[in-house]
């Protein structure tokens, strides 16, 4: 009688394998940073009337 329990414990010991667990869900993702400002637009360059009108052009 010994022998069968003891069978029978060793049996019940392995058991069958359960099933896999589900995957748990996946994290949110993180939130993206704030875009950085853009740069302020340089200033325009100043316009000499020299060089965009020669003076030979000009009256």
């Amino acid at each position: 009688m010994q022998d069968g329990r003891s069978l029978s414990a060793r049996l019940s010991k392995r058991g069958t394998r359960g099933t896999r667990g589900a995957f748990g869900d996946k994290g949110d993702k993180g939130d993206k940073g704030d875009k950085g400002d853009k740069g302020d637009k340089g200033d325009k360059g100043e316009i000499l009337g020299g060089e965009l009108f020669p003076p030979c052009c000009t009256s």
